[in-house]
């Protein structure tokens, strides 16, 4: 019982990354596609660095459990927020020219 329950953990954590990684590269027009689906999740990667030096920073004045509550509260309210103003590529036309680009060629 234990085997599956652990087994129920990692697919549901390693699940919502690789979801997460599709829906980034779907976000990509298909000669960016594979830079965004591998750059973007080492970004995540690396955001722990810096949320490991605000738990060490917070420790000494509200313990760890309260460090990492803050931390990671933060952390999933950036997230939601994100999510609230990505736009869905449903059902947009994918050839189309980027008129912000100053030299399209």
């Amino acid at each position: 019982m234990e085997f599956y329950f652990l087994s129920s953990c990692l697919g549901f954590t390693f699940g919502t990354w690789i979801v997460g990684a599709t829906m980034i590269a779907e976000m990509f027009g298909t000669n960016l596609r594979a830079t965004a689906a591998t750059t973007i999740p080492n970004f995540g990667r690396g955001c722990v660095i810096p949320m490991n030096a605000v738990v060490i920073m917070l420790k000494p004045a509200m313990g760890i459990v309260a460090a990492i509550s803050v931390v990671g509260t933060t952390v999933f309210l950036l997230g939601l927020v994100a999510l609230i103003f990505v736009k869905d590529t449903y059902g947009r036309e994918m050839d189309y020219m980027d008129l912000s680009d100053p030299d399209p060629a």
